[in-house]
């Protein structure tokens, strides 16, 4: 348990809110009229040469996927067509796929390492007097370098490690249950 006064770390972090602005609806009018407010809708100059460009490539309002990477593609100065369009959306798909896979690795290797993770803290405090960082103990349980951030919280809720605000304050949590020592040491 943490000294009084000292705060614990729990592992949790606070999300970001996701942007729930509506869509603005779309214009009425010629090809030029959606390129303009389009380039509005991006933050963008509105200039001839702009218009001009992006008057051929309309903003899809039908799919919010397409509309977010076709925004993306005009605040970055791009010409959003059809398949840089499909790219980024692609892209993001795969992204997300990637996370939610890095997701269940990290769960799975939380709830597999957990008291492994208690055994190599409690060690090396003996060894050193000190905590392990988190990257030396992602090192010595060979977990992936991104991963570190996302399993030691995981384990900190678990009860599996504890930790401080203190730097190298990782102990083993109250779900370890100590090794006694031999005699000899």
């Amino acid at each position: 348990m943490a000294n009084p006064g000292q705060r614990v770390l729990t592992g949790a972090s606070p999300k970001a809110a996701p942007d729930t602005s509506p869509p603005p609806p779309p214009v009425v009018g010629t090809a030029e009229q959606h390129a303009e407010q389009a380039l509005r809708t991006a933050r963008r100059e509105v200039t001839p040469a702009a218009i001009a460009k992006l008057a051929p490539h309309p903003i899809p309002h039908d799919d919010p996927d397409k509309r977010s990477a076709w925004l993306h593609l005009v605040r970055g100065g791009m010409t959003p067509t059809p398949a840089a369009v499909a790219g980024l959306v692609a892209d993001r798909a795969a992204r997300r796929a990637r996370r939610v896979q890095e997701a269940v690795d990290v769960a799975e290797i939380a709830a597999r390492d957990g008291a492994a993770a208690a055994v190599a803290v409690a060690r090396i405090v003996a060894d050193t007097g000190t905590g392990p960082t988190w990257t030396e103990l992602r090192s010595t349980l060979g977990w992936p370098r991104r991963a570190a951030r996302e399993i030691i919280p995981k384990l900190l809720q678990a009860e599996w490690l504890t930790s401080t605000t203190d730097h190298r304050s990782l102990r083993p949590g109250p779900r370890h249950a100590p090794t006694p020592r031999s005699a000899d040491g």
